[in-house]
């Protein structure tokens, strides 16, 4: 079953099924003939027919889509003679429903710039602990949780701490924090646990690291956009025209070491990232380097990872930069001469 549809498209997967016209909406920022997406292989656009930006059913499975999910697609339809457009949102939607029960929860911190906290009355030794592997589901059972007098936070949540305030360290506990110290890493705070306040409700939440080489593991967190920048694909268009020149955003970042022993295709939440499938293991000089992909949950814009902003300023640097290009060669002399004459007014 599963080989002779991994080579179609979802449409084709779903019309064949359901033996009617339903079929993913072709106006979200892709395509779904196979003649137009064989150009994004043949330009080197994209790395085959797996690739997770594809709505092929290689490529969406890549991403971290269940078989469950499609079954439980196709059946929410039905068969029918209408025919029924689905945006990829229900799609995912509906994955995310599936998985969100069986995933295991772990953490990663981003490692170009991070949080130091130093616990004054933190463990002398790295103290491990057995916490349940998902919060409402024991029967994934328990995974190992490593305590240190040194931990690691994001810098996307440090930056907003105050000297004096509580957080909530999650599953470990409360901590009152004294000192905040910019550094070239990020920042070096002090800190002491308070685990006997069990007073939760007005902290903020953080998840951490142990601060030791050799309790951490290196990965990527991939997220991909869309191939596209433009909902629907005009008759006068090209692909030129409306081709997203940045698709793949990577965050290198430290995870639980126990996510080493994880096999290929394994999905689980990294806690307030999202959740992630493990593509590819890289062997880099001497290390391995696990790099998992971003699945998306039915939102507009996955929030799993900042850097996309930075992105969003090179693209649109880039657009400006390329509409400059395009104008006539007499209109861009103007524009040099109106430069040349505010220059000489800025010198007087």
């Amino acid at each position: 079953f599963f080989f002779f549809f991994k080579q179609k498209t979802a449409y084709e997967m779903l019309r064949s099924l359901v033996g009617s016209e339903m079929c993913i909406r072709d106006s979200m920022y892709t395509v779904l003939s196979k003649r137009k997406l064989q150009w994004f292989v043949d330009s080197g656009r994209a790395s085959g027919w797996d690739d997770p930006r594809f709505p092929t059913v290689r490529g969406i499975m890549r991403r971290g889509l269940r078989v469950e999910t499609l079954v439980e697609f196709m059946l929410e339809q039905g068969p029918s003679v209408n025919t029924v457009l689905m945006d990829w949102d229900k799609l995912w939607s509906i994955n995310r429903k599936i998985i969100d029960p069986i995933a295991p929860r772990y953490s990663a911190i981003a490692n170009k710039a991070y949080v130091v906290l130093n616990l004054t009355n933190g463990p002398g030794a790295p103290v491990g602990e057995q916490v349940d592997a998902h919060p409402k589901n024991v029967d994934l059972g328990k995974r190992l949780q490593w305590k240190t007098k040194s931990i690691l936070l994001e810098l996307d949540d440090g930056k907003d701490f105050k000297e004096g305030e509580k957080i909530t360290l999650m599953r470990w506990g409360n901590c009152r924090l004294s000192q905040i110290q910019q550094k070239d890493f990020g920042l070096e705070i002090t800190g002491e646990l308070i685990l006997e306040d069990t007073d939760y409700k007005s902290t903020k939440k953080v998840n951490w690291l142990p601060f030791d080489q050799d309790l951490l593991t290196e990965v990527i967190l991939v997220e991909y956009d869309h191939l596209l920048n433009a909902r629907e694909v005009e008759e006068n268009q090209t692909f030129d025209d409306i081709l997203n020149e940045v698709t793949r955003f990577e965050t290198r970042a430290w995870a639980d070491p126990h996510v080493k022993n994880l096999e290929l295709g394994a999905i689980i939440q990294f806690e307030r990232r999202g959740f992630f499938v493990l593509d590819k293991v890289l062997t880099q000089g001497t290390k391995q380097v696990m790099e998992w992909v971003f699945i998306p949950d039915g939102k507009t814009m996955g929030p799993s990872i900042p850097v996309r902003m930075n992105y969003e300023k090179e693209k649109e640097a880039k657009k400006e930069k390329k509409e400059k290009s395009k104008k006539p060669k007499k209109e861009k002399e103007q524009e040099g001469q109106q430069e040349g004459q505010q220059e000489e007014a800025k010198q007087e």
